[in-house]
Formats: C-alpha cells, sequence, structure tokens
C-alpha cells in the first residue's frame, strides 16, 4: 500500500510535502461525496470535476479518442455555468 504513495510530493513552506496521490484521492472522495448536494446551479460537484479532471490528467489517466468530446463538451457546459 505504500507503494501507491511514492509519487512526489506537493511542497509546503514548512519543507514537508504531501504525497500527490494523497490529494488526488481526496479530491475524488470530496467530488464523489459532494454529488447529492446541489443547491445552485453549477452544483459543486460540476465544478469539482473540472479540478479533479486537472489531477488525474497530468497522473497518467488515460483518455479514450471516443470520449474526448464527450469530456470537452461536458467541460465547455460546467465553464458556460
Amino acid at each position: 500500500m505504500t507503494a501507491a504513495y511514492d509519487t512526489p510530493s506537493l511542497a509546503t513552506a514548512a519543507g514537508r510535502g504531501v504525497p500527490y496521490a494523497l490529494v488526488r484521492d481526496a479530491v475524488l472522495w470530496i467530488f464523489i461525496a459532494s454529488s447529492w448536494f446541489v443547491f445552485i446551479e453549477p452544483a459543486p460537484y460540476e465544478i469539482l470535476f473540472v479540478v479533479t479532471l486537472l489531477l488525474f490528467l497530468p497522473a497518467g489517466m488515460a483518455v479514450s479518442r471516443i470520449l474526448v468530446p464527450l469530456v470537452v463538451f461536458l467541460l465547455l457546459y460546467n465553464i458556460g455555468g
């Protein structure tokens, strides 16, 4: 289980770091947990989708060519609000 957190750390001012995988897992958990909570449009989870996508793409998340238009349109829909 420790091998999953052997990725580079996000540096902090104190010189200690938070493992990148831990940050990704936390954002993914918050994204899923907040999906039920809609009081305004765009909902918080729609904004967190962009944050989650930006965290997972550089980490090696593979996106099929077939899904690229769907992801782009979802991003445009979320940004357009």
